[in-house]
């Protein structure tokens, strides 16, 4: 099995047209082939994986889009990528 990739997610409240969600930013990772994904999280008080509706990944090398994120974050509408 392959090493997991360790990446740290930032919670902000973010607003979404007039809509305010709870978000995670993941900056300046490689995001590498084959390798499954594992997200450092330390959610807000009262918050949990199933509260975040955004993901926003910037400043990232990345080769394909996590098919983890769905299982991580449940819930999740959104998904922005800024990356090379």
């Amino acid at each position: 099995m392959a090493h997991k990739m360790a990446k740290r997610c930032e919670f902000s409240m973010r607003g979404i047209n007039t809509e305010c969600r709870y978000s995670c930013e993941i900056k300046h990772q490689t995001i590498e082939p084959n390798q499954p994904l594992e997200i450092i999280r330390n959610h807000f008080v009262g918050k949990s994986d199933n509260d975040v509706k955004s993901i926003y990944f910037y400043d990232c090398k990345m080769s394909r889009i996590p098919q983890e994120l769905t299982k991580i974050f449940p819930n999740l509408i959104t998904l922005s990528i800024s990356c090379s």
